[in-house]
């Protein structure tokens, strides 16, 4: 595979996951969001520490950021969406998200971004993987919970349906180990039945 497309997609999709809405919009409300709540610059701590109406914007934003690049680097390269181009794309806008250059690699933790990631690549499977969190969530009573949930869902599409890319299996492996390490202290939490629930945050 070309080494220059890489760069240029992995580029493209490094600097729009960069984009932090949580963080502009906390600036802009003269707070780090990274020094309130849980600490985390995504949408769920933005809905605690700010509301709603923003913590929605946050997600949606953070959902579509990651579609956005898969769809245009399908568009640039005319390669289908199942290729290992869009998916890289999509994977290092989750990267931006978490690891944003000029917030110190200081972000969020990817959630909203890998979801939307599959949105771009395959919306039936968006629609499940959104589902997934969802119901995970309702019936568990942890955000993370549903979180974690949707890396099985990833690991699931990667092994069954990409079967012809080696390389997507690679980064949803690394993806989900991320993912989980991220969200480490919230399961710690769970295990110790300090973390707060999903409806207590309603």
């Amino acid at each position: 595979m070309d080494l220059q497309n890489i760069l240029i997609v992995s580029a493209i999709g490094y600097l729009v996951g960069c984009i932090q809405p949580s963080y502009f919009i906390g600036k802009m409300k003269g707070i780090d969001i990274r020094e309130h709540g849980s600490k985390n610059a995504g949408a769920a701590n933005t809905t605690m520490t700010l509301g709603w109406a923003f913590g929605i914007f946050t997600g949606v934003f953070d959902v579509l950021k990651a579609t956005f690049c898969v769809l245009i680097t399908a568009y640039i390269f005319e390669s289908p969406r199942y290729e290992f181009l869009p998916f890289l794309s999509g994977a290092m806008a989750i990267m931006g998200h978490n690891y944003p250059f000029y917030m110190g690699f200081d972000g969020g933790k990817g959630t909203a971004s890998v979801i939307g990631m599959m949105f771009g690549l395959d919306l039936i499977w968006g629609l499940v993987m959104l589902g997934v969190i969802i119901l995970s969530t309702l019936i568990t009573n942890y955000l993370v919970v549903g979180t974690v949930n949707i890396y099985v869902v990833l690991m699931y599409v990667s092994i069954y349906k990409y079967t012809s890319s080696p390389e997507i299996l690679y980064i949803s492996i690394f993806l989900s180990i991320l993912g989980i390490y991220k969200h480490r202290q919230n399961l710690i939490r769970i295990k110790n039945g300090t973390e707060p629930t999903f409806r207590s945050t309603l």
